[in-house]
């Protein structure tokens, strides 16, 4: 993905196979890195309508760490990733 920002990312896609799964139907996950390398963070996107409207919803990054990391290192990574 390109965002407006000129940055790009990957979103791996997922959905349920189940028509009639209690969780969100399709979910995709984000750590916003093209190469392998260390995430200190993702992002996980989730819904039932589709994959697409997933896909242009740009303005809410749910944001997952690592339980270790203390309160510091979360706002560090807020304030400075790239």
């Amino acid at each position: 993905m390109t965002y407006d920002s000129s940055k790009k990312g990957v979103r791996y896609l997922f959905s349920a196979i189940d028509e009639n799964i209690a969780a969100p139907r399709h979910i995709q996950f984000s750590d916003r890195n093209i190469k392998p390398t260390k995430a200190e963070h993702c992002h996980l996107y989730f819904g039932d309508e589709s994959q697409e409207t997933l896909l242009k919803g740009l303005d809410n990054w749910p944001t997952y760490y690592k339980s270790d990391l203390s309160g510091s290192d979360i706002v560090h990574d807020v304030l400075y990733h790239h």
